[in-house]
């Protein structure tokens, strides 16, 4: 929005993510649905799924399980992230 619309306000204002031509490699990203959370680790190469019943899965970016903890910390700054936008009904 930055560099289309010449918006002044800081990216942090309106999303959780960057600006889409900001070429800086990322360590997580969020992707989901209704039903599901994924927390995508590009530094760990790791899925961190939350279902919709609150259970959580690790695999690798081939979707096979792992048996790892998950990052709390990591989850932790993502959800507060969601937070920012979430508002339940």
């Amino acid at each position: 929005m930055q560099d289309v619309l010449k918006c002044r306000n800081l990216v942090s204002d309106y999303s959780f993510g960057n600006n889409l031509f900001d070429t800086t490699e990322q360590r997580v990203f969020v992707a989901g649905s209704k039903e599901h959370f994924a927390f995508i680790d590009l530094q760990k190469n790791q899925i961190n799924t939350v279902n919709f019943n609150g259970s959580m899965t690790v695999t690798d970016m081939q979707l096979n399980e792992l048996n790892v903890k998950p990052d709390a910390k990591m989850l932790n700054d993502c959800v507060l992230d969601l937070q920012r936008y979430y508002k339940p009904h």
